[in-house]
């Protein structure tokens, strides 16, 4: 049974999904009034929109539970090999916060934008999310330059 339950999990997700995606593509549209143009919005978006979410959340969880039993066992059976993935997981971390720590939230000035998502916390996020980019394009550049150093040293 407990071979099949992740099976039969897949199965009833991928059920209410295609119900759902059909209920959204096949229910209907309603008129909806914004910035003073009218648009047709299908009828069932918020419940696909959830249900996205709640499949994004369920994944993300599962990932993470599995991960922590599986760095648990690794830990049991490799201390040392277990720390050295821990420490490259604090290397990451301390990336994230030492970007989002240099970023700025001044305005991002975007030509033809006049909204408010481009200010604070947002802008921050977006120039964090630039320079987390930089150093990891970096790093991927300096280990496959040291790589083929070091392949060319060993022989």
């Amino acid at each position: 049974m407990v071979n099949k339950l992740p099976k039969i999990c897949l199965w009833v997700l991928f059920g209410i999904s295609v119900i759902f995606a059909l209920m959204f593509a096949l229910g209907g549209s309603e008129t909806v009034v914004l910035h003073g143009d009218e648009f047709s919005e299908p009828t069932y978006t918020n419940m696909l929109l959830y249900w996205t979410y709640f499949l994004a959340i369920l994944a993300v969880a599962i990932t993470l539970v599995v991960s922590l039993f599986s760095y648990a066992k690794l830990f049991k059976k490799n201390s040392k090999r277990a720390i050295a993935i821990l420490a490259i997981l604090v290397v990451f971390a301390l990336i994230f916060v030492i970007s989002w720590a240099i970023a700025s939230p001044e305005k991002i000035n975007i030509i033809g934008y006049e909204g408010t998502d481009n200010v604070g916390n947002w802008a921050r996020y977006s120039e964090m999310c630039l320079y987390v980019c930089y150093v990891l394009a970096i790093g991927a550049v300096l280990a496959i330059a040291g790589s083929s150093i070091y392949k060319a040293i060993k022989k």
